[in-house]
């Protein structure tokens, strides 16, 4: 039991009152019991010492704080939000206009992390949302039911009956040789990409293959498509790639496989 209290002490955690907040954190909206505020302490075993980190949702926007350092995130200077979660493993990255925040945390309270994401796709706060949604059946999507169920029931959790897509592109697991190295195969885990009104959103395996074997986790990566600049196909590379250019000079690549292409034309029109 013991070993149990002691794993959860680096759990995120609800800030309900100032006594919730390290002494190393100083912030002007966690604490009040006024906001959705969430302690996120440092993980062990990392390479690199990590902080205490605080973020608490505001009306129109997210403060982030840590020891030295207060920032408030308008949700109109955020480009993109991208949530990874792996086994154990959770990362939320939050591309501002300005740098990228990354906060590393134990997956067992994803939930937490959903009113900061449902938020950013709404650009307001809506902290009610705080344990998700129920499983929605996507009718576009259901040739995913047997092409790749993971994908499917990630989707069926991310988007709801009031999403409506307007364009989807799905890539399955492929293999391309690099020109560099052209003996070798890498290959490259499936995705796909929906286009609703109002925003993007990427969902992907939680890292790219380096071999046939499958992965554990997910990301989803969410952009208001008012923050894209551009959407072009490269097709020198090898593999070709997708490239998203963002506001804040932020690159997103996707690979794609040469029997794919021709269905990218519809993503940029």
């Amino acid at each position: 039991m013991k070993n149990s209290i002691d794993t959860m002490t680096y759990w995120p955690s609800k800030i309900k009152t100032p006594e919730d907040i390290p002494a190393d954190i100083k912030t002007d909206e966690a604490g009040s019991g006024k906001n959705y505020s969430i302690l996120f302490p440092p993980l062990p075993f990392q390479f690199i010492k990590d902080k205490n980190k605080v973020l608490t949702l505001c009306r129109s926007g997210i403060e982030y704080a840590e020891q030295g350092l207060i920032n408030f995130l308008d949700f109109n200077d955020i480009s993109s939000i991208e949530w990874t979660s792996a086994l154990l493993k959770g990362i939320l990255k939050i591309y501002h206009s300005k740098r990228t925040y990354q906060i590393n945390f134990n997956s067992c309270r994803n939930d937490y992390i959903v009113p900061f994401v449902e938020s950013f796709r709404e650009r307001k706060a809506v902290s009610k949302i705080e344990h998700g949604k129920s499983f929605y059946h996507c009718r576009e999507l259901e040739f995913l039911i047997k092409q790749n169920l993971k994908l499917f029931n990630i989707t069926g959790d991310t988007i709801s009956s009031n999403d409506k897509i307007q364009k989807f592109f799905y890539q399955q697991p492929f293999a391309a040789n690099d020109k560099q190295l052209p003996f070798f195969a890498k290959f490259f885990s499936s995705y796909l990409i929906l286009g609703l009104e109002n925003e993007w959103i990427f969902i992907k395996e939680d890292k790219q293959k380096t071999t046939k074997a499958g992965t554990y986790g997910w990301v989803k990566q969410f952009i208001h498509k008012d923050m894209v600049e551009n959407i072009a196909l490269n097709t020198a590379a090898s593999p070709k790639f997708m490239v998203f250019n963002l506001k804040g000079n932020y690159d997103f690549k996707l690979p794609v496989s040469e029997d794919n292409i021709v269905k990218t034309d519809l993503l940029m029109q």
